[in-house]
């Protein structure tokens, strides 16, 4: 456990610094494209995490219960899932090459295949990257891997700053993200333990038994990814062929998650998942749901005040970081960051260690075919508004779903899964205070000195609330936050 704490700090300390670098790039960016340029960048960049998914073939997403199932044979795991996944990076490049001229007519965008050919170098190593990242973390070595990510993202954002600013255009941005791709690549295999990179590549390389078992659990989660990701941004690709660059640039510039969230999340489940395999191989269910329990009460109380507090204040957040540019963007921040509300939670994780990965791909599909006509039905009447709306119906949707599915998969009880009375007090809490400061906050939304002091009030209105409102679970965070203050106070 203690060992799991140290590698969730490594991660979480480079995601944070990682966060910082991006945060203050992204505006840079925005600012400095025009709308038609910017929805050319995204639209390159939404088209690369299809490709990412679909070639990827799910390795990544259950490379810990193949390293779990073949713990012996580590660095066999390890050659055979890098061999796989580039030879279906090529396979998928050639495809891009053959056919990707088509995708202007999907987009409605002339420009977009010349911008897609300067991202191809990323769109082959990104998953590849991804790969060597989840080894290093089960080998234990997420010192070295954050390090190295931290480098090179402070590295990339310094590129955004400069080229954004000097060229202000599509294709320099992408150039630059494929050659950061290709250092950090090389970088990352320069630090492997000794044994794991074989130089001798052949197709006897790769284990069969092993490749067997990558491809029967990786396969599925990767149609499901495919799908979640469908989810997630079908309506960016409707609005694409329905609407303009400067809406679809407006809409993504509001559709945004608010990134300390996805750092806690994606920490939890990196660092967790080797332990949750671990576990189900040794049939400990009743000790995993404990311990998922108390750690989804911990990122619930983090996260319910952060998704509450975006909507109340996001007008003068999207003005203060894209400009009076985005103003529009603001509604669509406010509504789409209601996500958060089913983000203290990993749905599939107790699904794929379990190898019920069909249980996913079953939801994810089912709910996929209902968002595609609902979303083109919402973005045809009411807009990029309509798009934010459908989303989040889709998501709540999905998120029941894989509840249902996990309760049924693990005979367990909802209770098992989710600690209801803590999670519902939090949520109730977080609404009655939101209705309380609404009406002040909704009177100087314009006033930037007022609004941060508003903020202020309401983080300490927040705390007093959890802590006389019984929630032992946030009791426990402050008692131990206010210890290691103490210690600190007394090494000083």
């Amino acid at each position: 456990m203690r060992q799991n704490v140290k590698g969730f700090l490594h991660i979480f300390t480079s995601n944070w610094i990682n966060l910082l670098v991006n945060f203050i790039s992204f505006p840079i960016i925005a600012r400095s494209l025009s709308y038609e340029h910017y929805a050319t960048y995204g639209q390159v960049v939404l088209y690369g995490s299809f490709f990412q998914v679909l070639f990827g073939l799910g390795i990544v997403n259950v490379i810990n219960i193949i390293f779990a199932t073949f713990e012996k044979r580590i660095k066999d795991v390890f050659q055979t899932g890098l061999l796989v996944i580039a030879l279906s990076n090529i396979g998928g490049i050639l495809l891009v090459l053959l056919f990707g001229y088509y995708n202007n007519m999907v987009f409605n965008n002339p420009d977009f295949f010349y911008n897609l050919l300067f991202y191809l170098p990323a769109i082959f190593l990104i998953n590849i990257i991804y790969y060597v990242f989840a080894t290093f973390v089960f080998i234990e070595k997420s010192g070295v891997v954050s390090a190295i990510n931290i480098c090179f993202n402070i590295l990339k954002a310094l590129g955004f700053v400069v080229i954004a600013s000097k060229f202000k255009t599509s294709q320099s941005i992408l150039i630059w993200i494929s050659l950061i791709s290709l250092l950090q690549f090389t970088t990352f295999l320069f630090f492997l333990p000794k044994g794991y990179l074989r130089m001798k590549f052949s197709m006897k390389v790769i284990d069969p038994e092993i490749r067997k078992q990558m491809l029967q659990v990786g396969m599925p989660m990767m149609m499901t990814g495919l799908i979640a990701i469908g989810i997630i941004q079908v309506s960016s690709v409707i609005i694409s062929h329905l609407l303009s660059p400067k809406d679809f640039s407006i809409f993504r510039n509001g559709a945004i998650e608010f990134p300390f969230v996805s750092i806690i999340f994606s920490s939890v489940t990196t660092v967790m998942m080797p332990t949750y395999s671990k576990m189900i191989t040794k049939n400990e269910i009743g000790t995993l749901l404990s311990v998922k329990r108390k750690i989804n009460n911990y990122t619930a109380l983090i996260i319910f005040p952060v998704c509450f507090m975006l909507a109340l204040f996001s007008k003068p957040l999207i003005i203060l970081y894209l400009s009076t540019k985005y103003e529009l963007s603001a509604g669509v921040f406010a509504i789409y960051n209601l996500a958060l509300l089913v983000r203290f939670n990993d749905y599939q994780d107790l699904l794929v260690i379990s190898k019920k990965t069909n249980l996913i791909l079953l939801n994810n599909l089912v709910f996929f075919l209902i968002s595609i006509p609902l979303s083109y039905w919402m973005i045809d009447h009411f807009g990029i508004m309509g798009a934010v709306v459908s989303f989040l119906m889709t998501l709540y949707l999905l998120a029941s779903g894989l509840v249902v599915s996990t309760i049924y998969a693990l005979k367990i009880k909802l209770t098992d899964y989710f600690d209801l009375p803590v999670l519902l007090r939090a949520l109730i809490v977080n609404i009655l205070l939101a209705a309380l400061f609404y009406p002040i906050v909704s009177r100087y939304l314009d006033h930037y000195v007022i609004v941060f002091g508003l903020i202020v009030c309401y983080l300490i209105a927040l705390h007093i609330v959890y802590l006389f409102s019984g929630l032992q679970a946030y009791r426990e965070i402050y008692e131990k936050v206010m210890q290691k203050i103490k210690q600190m106070m007394h090494r000083g």
